[in-house]
């Protein structure tokens, strides 16, 4: 699996407006056939040139979710001119990776993007974290899961689990773990891993800082 690795330097959360997608059905010159294009709604003129991104729900059990113009929830997906949601591909990919997070300082609310599997969509998986704590081991950053797009913003936080008999809160030095996956935001999994600092002190991540992602479980979004 080639999965987008990416590990990006603090920056602050973003959200751009897209609009719904809808379809266009259009007769093939020449022969008795028809051909259906997602184009996003109010758009004009031959569907095939359509390039603006726009959001598709394709689920009636989990219907995406728009709030002021930004997919929230739901099974919501950003599509581009040939770009095919489909669940068909390999069922399981199996990979795991290790990243070390020193050298990266983050003011309260800012990030570091961590995996992106984009065109893969994660629906199981396992993540282990060191990461900064304070003395009652608490984290002061946390992990968020979803998709993040052009229009979409469903991070939500994983849900931790502290491992106490592994950390030392007294030093700042804490360990979690959690699943990752389908969440109550993304039902259908999700492809975008953050790490935000969620505290109201700047946070200096050091080499004790460090992650492991493991993809047990996935499907694949096919580019047409």
């Amino acid at each position: 699996m080639n999965m987008n690795m990416s590990m990006k330097g603090p920056a602050k959360m973003s959200n751009m407006s897209a609009p719904m997608c809808t379809t266009k059905t259009v007769p093939v010159a020449d022969t008795s056939l028809n051909k259906t294009y997602t184009v996003p709604k109010g758009f004009s003129g031959s569907p095939a040139t359509a390039n603006g991104k726009c959001i598709v729900d394709n689920s009636m059990e989990t219907p995406c979710t728009i709030s002021n113009g930004i997919a929230i929830a739901g099974h919501c997906e950003s599509v581009t001119k040939g770009y095919e949601v489909t669940v068909n591909g390999p069922a399981n990919l199996p990979t795991e990776e290790w990243f070390q997070l020193a050298g990266t300082t983050l003011k309260p609310g800012e990030f570091l993007d961590m995996v992106d599997t984009t065109p893969f969509v994660t629906t199981k998986g396992h993540i282990a974290m060191v990461l900064p704590c304070d003395s009652s081991g608490q984290p002061l950053a946390r992990l968020f899961e979803g998709i993040i797009d052009e229009g979409v913003n469903t991070l939500e936080p994983a849900d931790i689990e502290y491992l106490q008999q592994l950390s030392h809160p007294e030093n700042g030095v804490c360990v979690y773990h959690f699943d990752i996956g389908t969440t109550t935001n993304n039902p259908d999994g999700v492809t975008d891993f953050a790490i935000i600092n969620t505290s109201k002190q700047t946070i200096a991540l050091t080499e004790r800082n460090t992650s492991t992602f493991s993809l047990a479980e996935g499907y694949l979004n096919k580019a047409g």
